[in-house]
């Protein structure tokens, strides 16, 4: 097996413009750096609550 590399980070924790926990143009920018750094991985968190009580 290779060995493989990523990042474990929440799609809303990216800061831009409007502060952090907006989908804009900083999460295609973060994909970008992803792939020009060669990560294999990108582990998103949940983007919804898992349960109600």
């Amino acid at each position: 097996m290779d060995r493989a590399s990523g990042a474990v980070l929440h799609i809303s924790s990216i800061p831009n413009e409007y502060g952090i926990g907006s989908f804009g143009q900083s999460d295609f920018d973060f994909v970008d750096f992803l792939v020009d750094t060669k990560q294999t991985y990108w582990q998103m968190l949940p983007l919804r609550l898992l349960m109600f009580r």
